[in-house]
């Protein structure tokens, strides 16, 4: 195991997801020209009628509010 390996999302993906695979979500926020960037990570597990967020470190029912410098 890697720390980044298939199936990818995006939208040239065309790998389908299967129930019993584990996914980490990971957006990457940057304000580019600042040399500011963070990323927030959730683990789910693919499911036969859906998924199950894995992890629950932070309440992920609410948004994360970013501001780069200067307000940005």
């Amino acid at each position: 195991m890697h720390l980044h390996e298939d199936p990818y999302l995006g939208p040239t993906a065309d790998q389908p997801l299967e129930a019993g695979m584990v996914l980490g979500i990971e957006p990457l926020i940057y304000q580019t020209g600042f040399g500011f960037g963070m990323q927030n990570k959730d683990m789910v597990l693919v499911t036969d009628g859906g998924c199950e967020l894995l992890s629950d470190v932070t309440d992920t029912d609410e948004l994360i509010i970013v501001h780069g410098p200067r307000g940005l």
